[in-house]
């Protein structure tokens, strides 16, 4: 998804909801275009790359931090 698309599909809700259990004081309006959703999916990177890779781990975030300017929408 683009991330124009992004700011028209997606909800604040949605994002505060992906982001549960994760410290942020970034989930907001202006930082919508970086929400979990907006990226592709672990599966579909493994479907496209599993073939030349060894997955040894996969890691959870705990914190996140995203710089943005204030925008009014």
């Amino acid at each position: 998804m683009s991330r124009t698309q992004a700011i028209k599909e997606l909800s604040l809700k949605e994002y505060q909801q992906e982001m549960a259990g994760i410290y942020t004081t970034s989930v907001n309006e202006g930082t919508i275009d970086e929400a979990p959703m907006a990226y592709k999916s672990l599966d579909d990177i493994l479907d496209v790359i599993g073939d030349t890779v060894d997955v040894i781990d996969v890691m959870k975030p705990v914190y996140n931090f995203k710089a943005a300017e204030e925008k009014h929408f």
